[in-house]
Formats: C-alpha cells, structure tokens, sequence
C-alpha cells in the first residue's frame, strides 16, 4: 500500500494495516529475499473472466512464470480450489492458508472435533486440503505437500512437543516476501509530498527500485562484512546520492584568466584556444559573422545576439557556425 489521503476514485480503506489509505499494489516477490519480481496496480474491481479478483491477480503476476514448476506461497484471500488447479495445470505449485467458506472447499474436514496438535488432510486430484489444530483451527491447501507431519517444539518458550504438519512448516518458512519488502519500504523512504496521485504512485515505485537494487547488490556483497553500517540500506542509499550529486555545484564557474566585468555566464569554453563564447550583459548587438555572411531574419532585419567572444570582444550568434566562421578570419 502506497499511502495518499488526496483524491483518487481507487483509493483504497485497510483499516488492520498499518497505511490504512493509499494506492494498492499487488506484488510477486522472492519468499527468502523479497525482490520484487512483478506489480500490478490495483484500479478497481475488474472482473472479465468471472474467476474472482484474486485468481485473476495471481495469474496476471504469473505470467512469465507459468510452466517452470515454481512454488507460490500465498495468504488465504488468493486461496480458492479453482485456482490451484488451474495452477497445477500450468506445471505451478501453490501452498497457502484458505478460508473454509471458499469455494469447492470439502467440508467432510471440519469433522470431528480436533485437539491441539492434531490434523486432518483431503486429498483430490493433486491437492490436499489439510486442517490442523494449533489454538484454533488452521485450513492449509498444497499442490505439493504429500501430507506427513513432524513432531516439533511447540516455541522457543514452551517445550511442549506436538505434530506439525510439512505444509505448515513450509508457509511459516516461505511466506513473508511481500512482508520483506514493506519492511524495507519503511526504512529511509525516498519521496515528495504533492497533490497528485501519480507522483505518489511513481515515488512509491522508485523505492521498490532501489530495493530490488539493494538486493541485487547484497547477493553479489556476499559473505557481508562485519560491520552493518557499510552494507545496510542506508548506506546504500547514501552511495547513490554521492554517484549521482558528486561534483555537482548550483554556482556558475567563471572561465580562469578572463574578466568577467560585463560578463553574465560562460556557455561554450574553448571553442578556440584562448577563446571562448559567453553572454554578455546589456543590449543585443549584431552579429558580427552574420553581418559578413548578408545573413538576415525573415523580416530583413540583422540579426542581433546577446553573446560574443570574451577575447575578441566580438558579437556572435551562439550557434557554433558564427564563433568559428569568425576565428577562421583572423
């Protein structure tokens, strides 16, 4: 979510997020990483092909992914039967959480009454609808998960050991890419406040930029050196900021040796050895290489200028032509 409070006809209200109004992004990124690897910008309800809002997201963001037996880890609001299999059948695997009202959801599983530790598994034509009991009922579904489970420690606080099923491993493992990139999102965000939208969705997707960026860039810092503070993101940004201001000064360098009485700014230095072309305050004058040349303007008048050789102290057009038409002369 990119936040903004102006005016926007799909400017979205999240009230459990954190930036509860905003422009909504949809976004595929890497599960141990968080490089963002495709986006799309939510405009509105849009429902073509009578699928649902979130298959029709999933496979929009799949599309160059298709048929190359990735794994896609997602929440419950993306999760629907008809989905997986549409996924199974483009050689793509899927494991996420799934509401228990969703559509083709088998509900011989919510029988019996489960204790804590204890799971269930339907399995139908390469999916398995799997329930686990944890303080309350979990519903997971998997195209790649057989259904075993493995006895581990309830957390790091409590030694009580109970079964746990491999899909459950694997979603707490592998899903959180996207919770990734918020985070890095929060820290030291580049941007400007403003009226309009697109400036707020173009600043938002800059710092994605820069994150994918910095990702790229710690793959290739690896092992990553002891001291935080010269591989974090900050430092990252700030070696950016130094790339793309360094040397750069507002003020208007004078030409060394000339007196600039008289003279505004320099434009064209060294054109010719020890001369060179600057604007001169006060009237236009004629040029002096036009006037040779019987050059005029349209209406027949001469053609005056504002800038002229510094050494000569000659009135020439700023085109280059003039200046060395000039100095050949000499």
């Amino acid at each position: 979510m990119i936040k903004f409070d102006g005016r926007l006809q799909w400017k979205q209200y999240m009230p459990k997020k954190p930036v509860k109004w905003g422009i909504k992004i949809w976004c595929l990124c890497d599960s141990l990483t968080g490089y963002c690897l495709a986006f799309n910008v939510y405009t509105g309800k849009d429902d073509v092909e009578g699928k649902g809002l979130a298959h029709r997201i999933v496979m929009h963001l799949l599309r160059g992914y298709l048929g190359q037996h990735y794994h896609v880890y997602a929440d419950n609001f993306f999760s629907s039967i008809p989905l997986v299999r549409d996924l199974l059948d483009n050689n793509t695997y899927y494991c996420g959480t799934i509401r228990k009202n969703s559509k083709g959801f088998p509900k011989q599983i919510l029988e019996p009454k489960l204790t804590m530790g204890e799971s269930r598994k339907v399995g139908r034509d390469g999916m398995m609808v799997c329930r686990w009991m944890d303080k309350r009922d979990v519903f997971f579904i998997s195209s790649s998960h057989a259904g075993r489970d493995q006895v581990k420690q309830r957390s790091k606080f409590n030694s009580q050991r109970i079964s746990v099923p491999d899909v459950v491993i694997d979603y707490n493992k592998k899903m959180g890419g996207v919770d990734h990139l918020d985070q890095f999102r929060s820290y030291y965000n580049v941007g400007r406040t403003g009226k309009k939208w697109w400036k707020y969705l173009f600043w938002g997707l800059f710092n994605i930029g820069i994150i994918n960026a910095y990702i790229v860039w710690q793959l290739q810092l690896r092992p990553l050196p002891k001291c935080r503070k010269t591989w974090g993101l900050k430092a990252f940004k700030l070696s950016i900021v130094h790339a793309l201001c360094d040397n750069f000064c507002g003020r208007q360098r004078g030409v060394q040796g000339i007196n600039t009485q008289g003279i505004d700014f320099v434009v064209i230095k060294n054109l010719k050895e020890g001369h060179s072309l600057v604007r001169f305050q006060g009237r236009k004058k004629g040029c002096v290489s036009c006037i040779r040349a019987g050059r005029r303007t349209n209406s027949g008048r001469c053609i005056e200028t504002s800038f002229g050789c510094s050494t000569c102290s000659a009135p020439l057009c700023k085109m280059p032509p003039c200046f060395q038409e000039f100095h050949s002369m000499l």
